[in-house]
């Protein structure tokens, strides 16, 4: 950003150098918060995060329904598992509404990959009733 100085134009790096100075000074607040709220020193440095495994949440088996379950150790873990409960949530479809031309031809193209496959699905279901009337057949002799 250009900025007029009694001795001709500098160029400053201003929200830059800002927005540096703002996010430094909140995580510095935030660091001195959290040790006033632990109960230690606000100017003690504050420990580096050690990561922890439990509690951890686990999410409903069946597609469709939403349910949470939170486990505490690694034997509830695996007792929630084996019943079904799952580390990943179920992913829900985003709806987009597009404009009509557009839903018009991704209906028609899914209606169509839909009639193809029912097409090759009867194709396979007569050859398989041909089989299984040869199969007859034989068997019967």
């Amino acid at each position: 950003m250009p900025i007029q100085v009694f001795g001709g134009m500098q160029k400053a790096g201003g929200f830059k150098a800002s927005m540096k100075e703002h996010r430094e000074h909140w995580r510095k607040q935030g660091d001195e918060l959290l040790q006033v709220a632990e109960g230690l020193d606000h100017n003690e440095p504050r420990a580096p995060y050690v990561h922890q495994g439990f509690p951890k949440m686990l999410y409903q088996p069946i597609r469709g329904e939403k349910g949470e379950k939170v486990v505490m150790d690694a034997q509830q873990m695996a007792v929630a598992l084996e019943d079904g409960w799952r580390e990943e949530p179920y992913e829900f479809p985003a709806i987009v509404v597009l404009d009509p031309q557009t839903e018009k031809k991704h209906l028609m193209e899914k209606l169509q990959a839909a009639e193809s496959q029912n097409i090759q699905l009867a194709e396979l279901m007569s050859k398989m009733s041909e089989r299984l009337e040869k199969l007859e057949a034989k068997k019967q002799k």
